[in-house]
């Protein structure tokens, strides 16, 4: 076991040794590299399913040659959605900053539900549906933001 995470160690970082912080950003690189790390230090139990996921990924991450950006496929990074999604739902690690962007959409969209009758019942729409985007917005940022700084907490951030 310690000998796959320190060979998918050694291949992430050959295969991204060239990558711009904005490509290591798009193939979820810090993700990867963190969940390597707990599962050296077995904190997260690995299994025949996980290695085989996290070994496809690794692998299929797009070489950088003669500083072109690297060609994504939509499989790959489709790959890590399902990386991501799998980890959540097995052993509850979540990526940075998850609850934030979902609970940001979240609010905004019921911000605007919300206010849409009051903006009606005061003869003005746009008012209605200006006043609730940015109080929803608000509000999805912050609960987002708490329950990021949870999980922080708790020790369940890749």
């Amino acid at each position: 076991m310690e000998n796959w995470v320190t060979e998918m160690k050694e291949l992430l970082q050959a295969k991204t040794v060239h990558f711009s912080e904005q490509e290591r950003e798009n193939i979820e690189y810090s993700y990867l590299s963190n969940l390597l790390q707990k599962l050296a230090k077995e904190v997260i139990i690995s299994d025949e399913e996980l290695q085989s996921k996290v070994g496809f990924v690794i692998r299929e991450i797009p070489v950088k040659t003669d500083g072109k950006s690297p060609k994504y496929r939509t499989k790959h990074l489709n790959e890590i959605s399902n990386l991501q999604t799998y980890v959540d739902k097995k052993f509850g690690f979540i990526r940075k900053g998850k609850y934030k962007s979902r609970y940001m959409a979240l609010g905004m969209s019921l911000g605007w539900v919300v206010f849409l009758p009051v903006g009606v019942a005061l003869g003005n729409i746009a008012l209605g549906i200006g006043i609730g985007l940015p109080i929803g917005l608000a509000a999805g940022i912050i609960y987002g933001n708490y329950l990021d700084s949870k999980a922080e907490k708790e020790h369940k951030v890749l």
